[in-house]
């Protein structure tokens, strides 16, 4: 027979099961999140060099200051969805 103590302590197994798996999801998703922001950052600057522009350029066509675009080039400013939407979307013809 099961004792309220047994099944409590089933329960907090089970909860600490799903939070690492969840954890570990979150990692996988951060390190995979991190490697497409370092690509991200490779296309405009490769993008930007290829059609000339200087960051100011390119920051005029995607509507943000040269300092963004510094900031995004070096991997100081993560790339989000929304950004690359709103940003590339415009210089890449997106």
């Amino acid at each position: 027979m099961i004792t309220k103590n047994d099944q409590k302590e089933l329960e907090w197994v089970a909860i600490r099961k799903d939070f690492e798996e969840a954890m570990g999801k979150l990692s996988s998703l951060e390190r995979s999140a991190q490697d497409a922001s370092k690509d991200l950052t490779g296309v405009l600057k490769r993008f930007r060099e290829h059609c000339n522009l200087s960051q100011e350029g390119a920051a005029k066509i995607m509507g943000v200051s040269k300092m963004y675009v510094s900031l995004l080039e070096s991997g100081k400013r993560p790339w989000t969805a929304r950004s690359v939407r709103r940003l590339l979307g415009p210089i890449l013809c997106l």
